[in-house]
């Protein structure tokens, strides 16, 4: 069940606003509608929590129903429009893709690890040369 006061409260919290007064001054409307939207006498104005939702990055999951987490994933636009294409695409598409990449992510981090293996290596290497020039200097 949606309880208003509840859904304002966290808005408020997710705001920073310490009182309803603020609400009311920044959605620019009087104490008394926020009042009303508080007791449920007026119904909240869900578009407005919409969009605030959506511009502000809050998890509407959070607002309406103070369940997960209070900030939603960001994504930047390559991430959505890689999102939108690949739910235009069946799904034994978007396995394949997903295999794919996963592959080539393992791959790049094993190279990445003989590279480091490789360097560490050269260390070692550089120091027995050394120790071996010191001794057989002396």
């Amino acid at each position: 069940m949606i309880i208003s006061s509840e859904i304002l409260d966290r808005i408020l919290q997710l705001k920073s606003l310490a009182t309803d007064a603020k609400l009311a001054e920044l959605w620019r409307i009087s104490t008394n509608a926020v009042s009303m939207y508080r007791t449920g006498k007026n119904a909240l104005p869900f578009e407005r929590l919409i969009t605030l939702c959506k511009e502000e990055g809050f998890s509407m999951e959070y607002v309406f129903f103070g369940e997960g987490p209070a900030r939603s994933i960001l994504l930047n636009s390559l991430e959505e429009k890689l999102i939108q294409a690949l739910r235009a695409i069946s799904a034994e598409r978007r396995e394949a893709i997903y295999h794919t990449v996963i592959g080539q992510l393992t791959l790049a981090l094993a190279e990445k690890k003989i590279k480091a293996d490789q360097a560490k290596r050269k260390v070692l290497l550089d120091a027995i040369q050394e120790t071996a020039a010191a001794i057989g200097a002396a």
